[in-house]
């Protein structure tokens, strides 16, 4: 929970504003809270020293390994590694001296390569979880790698909170390295309580220190805040809203005093200030923050307004929600409170995610601001329908979706399926399948239901399993009678396709659709490398390749022609339009690789298609005419070292696979260039 107080000082005179007692309800619970407090084990912080710690082995990229006791020599070469350490301002991150005068390397610039080094961290783990009274001891918390900090003469961190870095965090844990200094106290202060660090002590033999709580900085300055006078704004946030086990379910929430159940939450001093002095003729003034943990209760019947109500002000998650709640339908799917209001839950939030998809008068911003919670969260809401069997629920989910949901959802689709069902819920999977209107996903969405399918159910395997089979091709021959976009994605799906439905489906639905895609060059070399590639492995019958690249090339070669790309820093490569296909503000860009472009002219020489073969080359080269300069380190000049290469594998002369006019012609353009 955070606090902000925003205030101009006038003079000595602090007031405080009387708040009414809380109601009937709130002081039960606060009396509740009350009973346990004092009765928790351990302290707020821990620290001790590691006497027996071995040399982490401390290896820095770029630099090597360091050695250990840090010595002045060995800590100026360290500095050179490192960068200042910022520290948090609101929503920004600062780099400011008279805060942090500090020096760091992120995790990812170093390792400690000491095997013995875990053992040690493991150890030193239990120790500070029984120190604080942590449940569960060392198994239920572990410690992630973070930062290495360099302190110098002078350095220091002014008094803060440690802020969460990662969902779940409770603590900082700081392990001092050997290093010979004086100063560099640590004080963590907790309710008026202060546990202060001294790691000046240094031996030769001694190694590590140790602390564990719940946010602290080396070398830290106390500092003394602003004695207030007036409040004239205040503002109080649930930045992170977990369950107990660190599921996410919220962010930034704004709530109202009235809702916390203590008078005194923040009759303490602030967590961090921002102050500005005085200027010209205005007042200083200062926003002092407080952090604070905090339990949330919110009780079932209003879980649906919270989800609605805060949905448009700030990040909640739908899946940390209703994932437990859907979890508890599929354990016990015979009790019907769970499923009743896991029901009421879905649906209300689908209506108001529908009116938030309308554009016309009349529909509330605050409606249409649910669109925040996207496709994925629609995917949470179709796995609790399928949990449900409520199939107008499921149907409701994915035609609400603004282009399909997540494919991961079919593998649940696939595991909620017996006989019985099957046929109910078709007319559903080929709703949920049709909405994905790309190739390779759509495969990818079917396969998954199927192998779902089959990994869940031993019995009537067969019958299952054929017919799901039988929904999914009709599926896949929907999307190939349609105007759709290709990428290499869809050849590879397409390979695999053939190999699951058989040759006749290649000659009945692939071919055809290939043919009209041989306006995109790119899906359609990768699909003709791709599919001699599988012959060779004998994943279809031998002479098939060639039949499908004498077709498909009669459609290709005379369209194709190649240039660079003029037009994006970001698109390094060339790409191709083709002749009297579109206009060239709607031609497709795409890329085209050498290496496949390569195996294509090595494939056709190998199938015996020699005017194919030259008919894509003689294009190469009136495309050489034309290109940019840039299109020869892109396209030509790795083609032909491609060919080379490929030419000496086979133990071929050259000439044979690289053609001595293809070559020159080539050369000629790159040298004109």
């Amino acid at each position: 929970m955070l606090s902000r107080k925003k205030l101009y000082f006038y003079g000595r005179d602090n007031r405080r504003v009387h708040k009414p007692g809380p109601p009937q309800f709130k002081t039960q619970v606060y009396q509740c809270s009350e009973e346990t407090r004092g009765k928790a084990q351990g302290s707020f912080a821990h620290g001790e020293t590691l006497p027996s710690a071995p040399n982490p082995g401390l290896v820095v990229h770029g630099l090597g390994s360091i050695a250990l006791p840090l010595f002045e020599r060995e800590a100026r070469r360290l500095k050179q590694a490192c960068h200042r350490a910022p520290f948090g301002r609101g929503s920004e991150t600062l780099v400011d001296t008279k805060v942090r005068d500090t020096w760091e390397l992120n995790a990812d610039q170093f390792v400690l390569r000491s095997h013995a080094w875990q053992a040690t961290l493991d150890n030193t783990l239990r120790r500070v979880a029984q120190a604080l009274g942590v449940a569960g001891g060392s198994t239920a918390i572990r410690a992630e790698l973070y930062k290495l900090l360099l302190y110098d003469k002078g350095a220091f961190f002014d008094s803060h909170t440690d802020t969460e870095k990662v969902p779940s965090m409770i603590g900082t844990l700081v392990i001092a390295l050997p290093s010979k200094h004086t100063g560099g106290d640590v004080e963590t202060s907790f309710k008026g309580k202060t546990l202060t660090c001294n790691w000046e002590t240094y031996e030769d033999d001694a190694d590590s220190s140790a602390e564990g709580d719940g946010g602290s900085g080396y070398g830290s300055k106390i500092h003394k805040y602003h004695e207030l006078a007036e409040v004239y704004d205040n503002s109080l946030r649930l930045r992170t809203f977990c369950r107990a086990n660190g599921q996410l379910l919220a962010r930034d929430i704004d709530i109202e005093g009235e809702n916390i159940i203590q008078d005194d939450a923040f009759d303490r001093a602030p967590d961090k200030e921002d102050y500005e002095g005085y200027t010209g003729n205005a007042g200083a003034s200062a926003t002092h923050i407080y952090r604070n943990s905090c339990i949330v209760m919110i009780p079932r019947s209003n879980i649906v307004s919270f989800l609605l109500e805060h949905a448009s002000i700030g990040f909640v998650s739908l899946d940390g929600w209703l994932g437990p709640m859907t979890d508890e339908v599929k354990d016990d799917p015979t009790d019907e409170r769970p499923k009743k209001e896991l029901t009421r839950i879905c649906h209300l939030f689908l209506t108001a995610y529908t009116n938030g998809t309308d554009e016309r008068p009349g529909i509330s911003r605050y409606d249409r601001s649910l669109n925040s919670f996207s496709d994925i969260a629609l995917g949470v809401v179709a796995r609790a329908a399928l949990h449900l069997k409520d199939r107008t629920l499921f149907d409701k989910a994915s035609s609400a979706s603004k282009e399909y949901l997540p494919i991961e959802i079919y593998s649940a689709f696939g595991g909620t399926l017996d006989i019985a069902e099957l046929t109910q819920w078709s007319s559903s999977l080929l709703l949920a399948l049709g909405r994905v209107l790309k190739l390779h996903l759509r495969w990818e969405a079917g396969k998954k239901t199927l192998e779902a399918r089959n990994a869940s159910q031993q019995d009537s395997l067969q019958l299952i399993s054929d017919a799901l089979g039988n929904l999914l091709q009709e599926s896949i021959e929907d999307i190939l009678s349609l105007e759709v976009t290709t990428c290499k994605l869809d050849a590879q799906a397409i390979i695999d396709i053939i190999q699951a439905c058989g040759l006749g489906f290649l000659f009945k639905h692939i071919l055809p659709f290939v043919k009209k895609q041989v306006t995109n060059a790119t899906f359609t070399i990768t699909f003709l490398v791709l599919l001699f590639e599988a012959e060779m492995l004998g994943t279809f019958i031998g002479g098939l390749s060639k039949n499908v690249y004498r077709d498909v090339l009669a459609d290709l070669v005379p369209l194709f022609k190649v240039e660079s790309d003029l037009h994006s820093q970001k698109r390094p490569k060339y790409v191709h339009h083709y002749v009297g296909a579109r206009t060239s503000e709607q031609k497709d860009i795409d890329f085209i690789e050498p290496i496949e472009l390569a195996g294509l002219l090595d494939h056709c020489k190998t199938l015996s298609l020699a005017e194919e073969r030259e008919g894509l080359m003689d294009q190469l080269v009136v495309a050489s005419k034309l290109a940019d300069p840039s299109a020869f380190a892109k396209l030509f000049i790795p083609l032909l070292k491609r060919m080379v290469v490929l030419s000496r594998s086979a133990n071929l002369p050259i000439t044979d696979t690289v053609p001595r006019h293809f070559t020159k012609s080539i050369i000629d353009q790159f040298v004109l260039r």
